[in-house]
């Protein structure tokens, strides 16, 4: 029988580790992949307009910073993305970025930061189940082989599986209901190290106008250090091509992580507005837009990840079955940690079949 793997998470960590198994493991392996929201992208979120759905702006990663080291490491990565034009080197002015490791290149996404994780999706062939939002996790013994089920709101069904890999926040993970706990309980040292584990928290606004507004500023993206509320601002539709033209410009706003944090259960509507009159101080002359979307990052970056950067941590290893966490929170909030932690993820899932004559 096909060992059957569920990926919990359809952002950059779980299309990666997908695309990774897949092209080791030659469709000798059964891979599933739910996702709670409707789209695939996790943090690497690129909006729509409700009115112009060509209209778009990244809501989550802005750009992508990659160091000499990874530039070497993971070569191959970037090699296929500006290939196939899902990247392309930034060549536009960002004022106030804080100084990085000389030889550090940065990279935007033309057609929108979510194209980078739909991109290895495809190149996976593994369909997502969007809208599906993981409940339960338990584990079944039967003639004395193990599986773990994993249920799922608004349906009773729990599915077998021989591998479980969550990608979601580590949060999360504490409010699953079933055996995790108990799974969680026997391996203290694990269950200490998620427990540390802390993220940040920020707001982000896409501003939308209409083809013909004119935003008159020398920068493409800034960020401020003097405002209690706004850290970036970036005129979104300079990092794509002549959509300004033929769909009106958009502008993206993030907050610092202190208003993130201070006004994370307030109304989000309220929020909006505190951040527009922030932003109407910084930049006077900033039009009205036609349609604001705001997004409330609870789990923004991770502020503390697990010691030591495993890449991934085994909640749960038998001949039977293996349960893992992986994520940026493992690595480091970037996506050369997603990449990472896909690569690390990917190794251990495979040698556990292997070691275990699953394949």
């Amino acid at each position: 029988m096909i060992p059957r793997v569920l990926i919990v998470g359809a952002g950059l960590t779980g299309a990666t580790t997908a695309l990774l198994l897949q092209r080791e493991l030659q469709q000798r392996v059964s891979i599933a992949i739910w996702e709670t929201a409707r789209g695939s992208g996790g943090r690497m979120n690129t909006n729509r307009s409700n009115s112009n759905p060509k209209a778009s702006a990244d809501l989550g990663a802005q750009y992508i910073s990659c160091s000499p080291a990874y530039a070497t490491l993971h070569a191959e990565f970037y090699d296929e993305l500006l290939t196939n034009d899902i990247l392309k080197p930034c060549s536009l002015t960002i004022e106030g970025l804080k100084e990085q490791e000389p030889g550090t290149k940065h990279y935007i996404a033309p057609s929108g930061i979510n194209r980078i994780v739909k991109f290895y999706l495809q190149q996976s062939g593994v369909t997502v189940d969007h809208n599906r939002n993981l409940n339960t996790i338990d584990v079944e013994v039967h003639n004395d082989v193990e599986s773990i089920l994993a249920g799922y709101k608004s349906s009773d069904k729990k599915t077998p599986y021989d591998v479980v890999l969550l990608t979601q926040p580590v949060p999360k993970l504490f409010q699953l209901e079933g055996g995790i706990h108990s799974i969680l309980t026997k391996n203290s040292d694990v269950l200490k190290k998620l427990q540390d584990v802390e993220y940040s928290s920020r707001y982000a606004l896409g501003l939308y106008y209409p083809p013909g507004t004119k935003i008159d500023v020398e920068w493409t993206g800034k960020y401020t250090y003097d405002d209690p509320c706004i850290r970036w601002i970036c005129i979104d539709d300079k990092k794509r091509e002549q959509e300004s033209n033929e769909n009106g410009p958009t502008v993206v706003v993030h907050t610092s992580v202190p208003f993130g944090l201070k006004h994370l259960e307030d109304n989000k509507e309220g929020v909006q507005q505190l951040i527009l009159q922030h932003l109407s101080t910084l930049l006077p002359n900033l039009p009205d837009p036609i349609e604001v979307k705001c997004q409330r990052w609870r789990y923004s970056q991770v502020y503390k990840g697990i010691e030591g950067s495993p890449g991934c941590l085994k909640l749960m290893e038998s001949k039977s079955v293996l349960l893992l966490m992986a994520g940026d929170a493992f690595v480091h909030s970037n996506y050369d940690g997603c990449i990472e932690s896909a690569k690390t993820s990917s190794q251990a899932i495979i040698n556990f079949l292997k070691s275990n004559g699953k394949i």
